[in-house]
């Protein structure tokens, strides 16, 4: 998160994807993969993650978020 956070983002997502590839259902790293591949510009990406988070994480802060900008790019 410290990288994330420090506003490093390539760093950020080479890191939170290698978690992914070891803990596919890691929360929190699909839903900041999620927030940075929006940023990006790559909607596609960011919908799946984001839609991940609705599932393992639902009645957060995070799932709340997720559910926002899931329904902005509707």
């Amino acid at each position: 998160y410290a990288d994330y956070d420090a506003g490093n983002k390539k760093l950020s997502v080479e890191r939170f994807s290698k978690v992914l590839e070891l803990v596919p259902d890691q929360p929190r790293a699909h839903y900041y993969l999620g927030l940075m591949k929006l940023e990006a510009g790559a909607a596609a990406e960011a919908k799946v993650h984001l839609e991940r988070v609705l599932h393992l994480m639902p009645d957060t802060r995070e799932s709340a978020v997720a559910a926002e900008l899931l329904k902005s790019m509707e």
